[in-house]
């Protein structure tokens, strides 16, 4: 068979998404995939990452110790007293 574009030219494969002959000048191969020069604008947006969504910023990490010790706790004790 051959290429669709130039017919004097025997055609290498065949496009993935229309089928159409191809010969090594007008083969456009996308990941190992063979596409012609219509068909791979098309690939390539199945291949692009998505647009990531924005991610707020993570709140500063609060201190941590291993050596906690409840004489270092707040106080949990009510005040009762009166003013």
């Amino acid at each position: 068979m051959n290429c669709a574009v130039h017919s004097d030219v025997d055609a290498v494969g065949y496009c993935r998404n229309c089928g159409k002959a191809m010969c090594s000048t007008c083969v456009r191969p996308v990941r190992d995939v063979l596409y012609c020069e219509d068909c791979q604008p098309l690939s390539l947006e199945r291949y692009r990452r998505p647009a990531r969504a924005h991610v707020p910023a993570a709140a500063p990490a609060l201190p941590f110790s291993w050596d906690y010790s409840p004489d270092l706790a707040p106080s949990t004790t009510v005040n009762t007293t009166k003013r």
